[in-house]
Order: structure tokens, then C-alpha cells, then sequence
């Protein structure tokens, strides 16, 4: 169970990886680095690249731990899929280059 935003307004993702989703935006994979639980975000509303931050549609704020980890991302979509129904065309792996122009840069350096 994913404790409230009140409760835990901030995690640290390791093994992440972005997913695009259709009609839903881009997405962080990863695993919570206090529990070890596999999470995927709600769509990201910003994203600040030199600290690896993100803020999604929840209010959360992720920081992103480490190097991005295709294979565990792959993983995490392919039981996202199937949790879902959905399928392959449903959603795409994607990376920081993908995210970044994404959402509209501010003078901060930031994207949101």
C-alpha cells in the first residue's frame, strides 16, 4: 500500500527508468529505496534534471538514486501492461531527453 502524500511526501527512486504512457504522459519506474517496493508515479508535472527531482500529479516528489536501469524498467512496464490490459502500443520506454522537452522549461532551469 502507497502511504498518503501527507505521510511520505518525498521518495528516492533507485533502478528508474521514465515510461510514456498514451494519454497519461511520462512516468517514473523504479524502486523505493526504504522498502525495496517496485513504484510507478503518477504522471510528472516537473522535473529539475541537475537534481534528478521530479513532482507528480500527486505532489510527490522523487528524487532519482544512481543510473537509470533499462532492464528493470522494461520489467516494471511489461507487469504494468499486464496489470492494465494494455498493450505494447500502449506505452514506451523513455529517458530524460524524452521528459525534458516534454514539459515547459522556467528561468530556474527546470522543467514544468
Amino acid at each position: 500500500m502507497v502511504k498518503s502524500v501527507n505521510e511520505e511526501p518525498h521518495v528516492v527512486l533507485t533502478r528508474w527508468g521514465i515510461m510514456q504512457q498514451n494519454h497519461i504522459g511520462f512516468r517514473l519506474v523504479g524502486v523505493h529505496a526504504a522498502t525495496g517496493i517496485p513504484r510507478i508515479t503518477s504522471p510528472v508535472i516537473a522535473f529539475e534534471e541537475f537534481g534528478m527531482t521530479a513532482t507528480t500529479e500527486s505532489g510527490r516528489t522523487y528524487r532519482l538514486e544512481g543510473p537509470a536501469d533499462q532492464d528493470a524498467t522494461v520489467q516494471a512496464i511489461h507487469a504494468h501492461i499486464r496489470r492494465w490490459g494494455l498493450t505494447v502500443h500502449d506505452v514506451a520506454l523513455a529517458d530524460v531527453s524524452d521528459l525534458a522537452p516534454a514539459l515547459p522549461r522556467n528561468p530556474q532551469g527546470s522543467w514544468h
